[in-house]
Protein backbone atom coordinates (compact mmCIF):
# COMPACT_ATOMS: atom_id res chain seq x y z
CA UNK A 1 0.00 0.00 0.00
CA UNK A 2 1.31 3.48 -0.82
CA UNK A 3 2.27 5.76 2.05
CA UNK A 4 0.36 8.95 2.87
CA UNK A 5 3.25 11.08 1.53
CA UNK A 6 3.00 9.36 -1.85
CA UNK A 7 -0.72 10.09 -2.06
CA UNK A 8 -0.43 13.84 -1.48
CA UNK A 9 -0.15 16.24 -4.42
CA UNK A 10 3.17 17.89 -5.07
CA UNK A 11 3.07 21.66 -5.46
CA UNK A 12 5.84 23.19 -7.48
CA UNK A 13 6.52 26.87 -8.08
CA UNK A 14 8.46 28.12 -11.03
CA UNK A 15 9.09 31.45 -12.66
CA UNK A 16 6.96 32.26 -15.66
CA UNK A 17 9.24 33.77 -18.29
CA UNK A 18 7.85 36.87 -19.97
CA UNK A 19 6.23 36.28 -23.33
CA UNK A 20 8.79 36.97 -26.02
CA UNK A 21 8.81 36.40 -29.70
CA UNK A 22 12.16 35.33 -31.10
CA UNK A 23 13.80 34.09 -34.16
CA UNK A 24 15.77 30.84 -34.33
CA UNK A 25 19.05 32.50 -33.28
CA UNK A 26 17.42 33.91 -30.13
CA UNK A 27 16.00 30.48 -29.28
CA UNK A 28 19.49 28.98 -29.63
CA UNK A 29 20.94 31.71 -27.40
CA UNK A 30 18.21 31.15 -24.78
CA UNK A 31 18.88 27.40 -24.80
CA UNK A 32 22.63 27.99 -24.36
CA UNK A 33 22.06 30.38 -21.45
CA UNK A 34 19.63 27.94 -19.82
CA UNK A 35 22.14 25.10 -20.25
CA UNK A 36 24.90 27.19 -18.64
CA UNK A 37 22.65 28.01 -15.68
CA UNK A 38 21.67 24.35 -15.28
CA UNK A 39 25.34 23.32 -15.39
CA UNK A 40 26.08 25.84 -12.65
CA UNK A 41 23.17 24.87 -10.39
CA UNK A 42 23.89 21.15 -10.64
CA UNK A 43 27.50 21.43 -9.45
CA UNK A 44 28.02 18.92 -6.65
CA UNK A 45 29.21 21.48 -4.09
CA UNK A 46 26.02 23.51 -4.57
CA UNK A 47 23.82 20.42 -4.28
CA UNK A 48 25.43 19.67 -0.91
CA UNK A 49 23.87 22.90 0.42
CA UNK A 50 20.13 22.11 0.31
CA UNK A 51 18.76 25.63 0.87
CA UNK A 52 21.20 27.24 -1.56
CA UNK A 53 20.49 24.57 -4.15
CA UNK A 54 16.74 24.99 -3.71
CA UNK A 55 16.87 28.75 -4.22
CA UNK A 56 19.27 28.69 -7.18
CA UNK A 57 17.45 25.87 -8.95
CA UNK A 58 14.29 28.00 -9.03
CA UNK A 59 16.04 30.79 -10.93
CA UNK A 60 15.65 31.42 -14.64
CA UNK A 61 18.70 32.83 -16.39
CA UNK A 62 17.40 35.66 -18.56
CA UNK A 63 20.60 36.89 -20.16
CA UNK A 64 24.36 36.87 -20.09
CA UNK A 65 25.69 40.22 -21.17
CA UNK A 66 29.33 41.19 -20.81
CA UNK A 67 30.18 40.10 -17.27
CA UNK A 68 26.58 40.29 -15.94
CA UNK A 69 24.47 37.16 -15.58
CA UNK A 70 20.88 38.18 -14.91
CA UNK A 71 18.75 35.57 -13.18
CA UNK A 72 15.09 35.99 -12.31
CA UNK A 73 13.46 34.46 -9.24
CA UNK A 74 9.87 34.61 -8.05
CA UNK A 75 9.11 37.54 -5.76
CA UNK A 76 8.40 35.21 -2.85
CA UNK A 77 12.05 34.09 -2.80
CA UNK A 78 13.44 37.58 -2.14
CA UNK A 79 13.76 36.63 1.53
CA UNK A 80 16.44 34.11 0.50
CA UNK A 81 18.66 36.58 -1.33
CA UNK A 82 20.86 36.79 1.77
CA UNK A 83 21.33 33.00 1.70
CA UNK A 84 22.78 33.23 -1.80
CA UNK A 85 24.97 36.20 -0.85
CA UNK A 86 26.18 34.54 2.37
CA UNK A 87 27.09 31.31 0.54
CA UNK A 88 29.07 33.04 -2.24
CA UNK A 89 32.25 31.17 -1.24
CA UNK A 90 30.48 27.93 -2.19
CA UNK A 91 29.03 28.96 -5.55
CA UNK A 92 31.19 31.82 -6.88
CA UNK A 93 34.21 29.76 -8.09
CA UNK A 94 31.89 27.47 -10.09
CA UNK A 95 29.84 30.41 -11.35
CA UNK A 96 32.96 32.14 -12.65
CA UNK A 97 34.30 28.91 -14.17
CA UNK A 98 31.07 28.35 -16.11
CA UNK A 99 30.26 31.95 -17.13
CA UNK A 100 33.53 33.93 -16.98
CA UNK A 101 36.24 34.82 -14.48
CA UNK A 102 34.76 38.28 -13.89
CA UNK A 103 31.09 37.28 -14.06
CA UNK A 104 28.66 38.86 -11.60
CA UNK A 105 25.34 37.37 -10.56
CA UNK A 106 22.48 39.85 -10.86
CA UNK A 107 19.45 38.50 -9.00
CA UNK A 108 16.03 39.89 -9.86
CA UNK A 109 13.13 38.92 -7.61
CA UNK A 110 10.46 40.04 -10.02
CA UNK A 111 9.07 36.80 -11.41
CA UNK A 112 5.46 35.77 -11.12
CA UNK A 113 4.83 32.38 -9.60
CA UNK A 114 3.19 29.76 -11.75
CA UNK A 115 1.83 27.10 -9.46
CA UNK A 116 1.49 23.67 -10.95
CA UNK A 117 -0.19 20.92 -9.02
CA UNK A 118 0.85 17.38 -9.74
CA UNK A 119 -1.98 15.21 -8.55
CA UNK A 120 -1.42 11.64 -7.53
CA UNK A 121 -4.34 9.28 -7.82
CA UNK A 122 -5.27 7.18 -4.82
CA UNK A 123 -8.13 4.82 -5.53
CA UNK A 124 -10.91 6.69 -7.23
CA UNK A 125 -10.32 9.94 -5.32
CA UNK A 126 -7.96 12.67 -6.45
CA UNK A 127 -6.88 14.90 -3.58
CA UNK A 128 -6.48 18.59 -4.40
CA UNK A 129 -4.68 20.85 -1.88
CA UNK A 130 -6.77 23.81 -2.96
CA UNK A 131 -9.92 22.11 -1.76
CA UNK A 132 -11.71 21.68 -5.05
CA UNK A 133 -13.18 18.31 -5.84
CA UNK A 134 -12.36 16.38 -8.96
CA UNK A 135 -15.45 15.26 -10.90
CA UNK A 136 -14.42 11.63 -10.54
CA UNK A 137 -14.63 12.01 -6.78
CA UNK A 138 -18.01 13.76 -6.92
CA UNK A 139 -19.55 11.05 -9.09
CA UNK A 140 -18.55 8.32 -6.61
CA UNK A 141 -19.29 10.25 -3.46
CA UNK A 142 -22.38 9.60 -1.40
CA UNK A 143 -23.55 10.65 2.03
CA UNK A 144 -22.29 8.47 4.86
CA UNK A 145 -25.12 6.37 6.24
CA UNK A 146 -23.86 6.44 9.80
CA UNK A 147 -22.21 3.60 11.66
CA UNK A 148 -21.77 0.33 9.82
CA UNK A 149 -23.33 1.55 6.55
CA UNK A 150 -22.38 -0.04 3.24
CA UNK A 151 -22.35 3.17 1.20
CA UNK A 152 -19.08 4.76 0.05
CA UNK A 153 -17.82 7.46 2.36
CA UNK A 154 -16.58 10.93 1.40
CA UNK A 155 -12.96 11.61 0.59
CA UNK A 156 -12.21 13.04 4.03
CA UNK A 157 -13.26 9.81 5.74
CA UNK A 158 -11.17 7.78 3.27
CA UNK A 159 -8.17 10.00 3.96
CA UNK A 160 -8.60 9.65 7.72
CA UNK A 161 -8.87 5.89 7.43
CA UNK A 162 -5.65 5.73 5.41
CA UNK A 163 -3.85 7.74 8.09
CA UNK A 164 -4.86 5.18 10.72
CA UNK A 165 -3.51 2.19 8.75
Amino acid sequence: MASIAEQQPVVKKEVVAPNKTHDGAQDTYDALVAAQWTSFVTVEEIQREPLLYSVLSQGVCLQVESNRVTVQFVKELSFFESVVRDEHAVWQPHFQRIFSSDAQLIMEFTGEAKIGVVQKKSGDVIHDPLGSTDTREASHKSEPSGRGGNQKEGSQKKFEQRKEI
